[in-house]
């Protein structure tokens, strides 16, 4: 093989490596066969299958979010909410485990509306027993994305991100369980935080920290939930929502794609890569 074939390989290798995502505990892209979300059981880190009414389908297409030149990597399809009456309902997946007390969790996932908004209310929800965290559009007059605290005499905050028909939410959740298992953990909450190019990527400032939740058992469940409250076949609405991602840390379940030049630190990277393979190189032609 020559050496200018032996670089090129060398290149593509140390980029991928440089650029290439981590693996979540948790993961549903949602790739399923098109139709009825119920029962399907696909990605990793469930203890069961979806449980939902057909108004839950898999939809072609995923959901995407970017952050200036910056995207969050996607693959499969997408759950979807489409309303056939006036009522508000949900499909659930129980997770296997967010990990031993006193260890982190992340979470992330994204959700977006079609249609008209109007009194329409839909959510990505975590459940433990009879505590309840939910992200979306919980009343049907906010204009903004909101987060409902179960645990809180105070549940609805609003954020200054506005709802806009088409355009995906992306939210990452820190949980950092107790090491009392009886005790509340601290959960912050992330909303359209930059992707993670690299390991040590950080979501930045949390739009709230919350410390009025448990989620430490065993019976966690993620709920997508919707709600057409006016005739859903005058408002075409719809809700989207896509890949659910776990992990240890932020990288795992913010993975993130570039077209931006890399930064230099990156360049160092790859540039140590070539220089080690170009001694490589030099060596086995002198024993050759």
């Amino acid at each position: 093989m020559s050496l200018r074939n032996i670089l090129s390989i060398s290149v593509l290798a140390v980029a991928t490596a440089a650029f290439a995502s981590a693996s979540p505990l948790l993961f549903d892209d949602f790739n399923y066969p098109i139709g009825p979300l119920d029962r399907q059981n696909g990605g990793t880190g469930w203890a069961g299958a979806w449980v939902g009414i057909p108004e839950y389908t898999v939809a072609p297409g995923s959901l995407s979010y970017c952050a200036g030149a910056d995207c969050v990597q996607q693959s499969g399809n997408r759950a979807q909410f489409t309303p056939d009456d006036l009522a508000g309902t949900n499909s659930i997946r129980t997770i296997s485990s967010l990990g031993p007390n006193g260890s982190t969790f992340w979470l992330s996932y994204l959700i977006s509306f079609d249609g008209t908004l109007a009194q329409n209310i839909a959510d990505i929800r975590i459940d433990s027993e009879s505590q309840h965290l939910y992200v979306g559009r919980e009343l049907d007059d906010q204009a903004n994305w909101s987060v409902e605290d179960g645990g809180s005499a105070h549940p609805y905050t609003q954020s200054s991100i506005p709802i806009v028909p088409g355009q995906a939410l992306f939210v990452a959740m820190r949980i950092d369980q107790n090491s009392d298992p009886n005790a509340n953990d601290t959960v912050s909450i992330y909303l359209d935080p930059e992707p993670a190019l690299v390991p040590s990527a950080s979501p930045g400032v949390p739009f709230m920290v919350l410390n009025d939740l448990n989620f430490n058992n065993s019976n966690v469940t993620i709920g997508l939930d919707g709600g057409a409250f006016p005739d859903p076949a005058t408002t075409g609405f719809v809700a989207n929502y896509d890949p659910i991602r776990g992990g240890t840390t932020y990288f795992d379940v913010a993975p993130g794609v570039s077209s931006a030049v890399p930064e230099p630190s990156t360049w160092s990277f790859l540039a140590g890569g070539l220089a080690f393979l170009a001694v490589a190189v030099r060596r086995r032609a002198a024993r050759g």
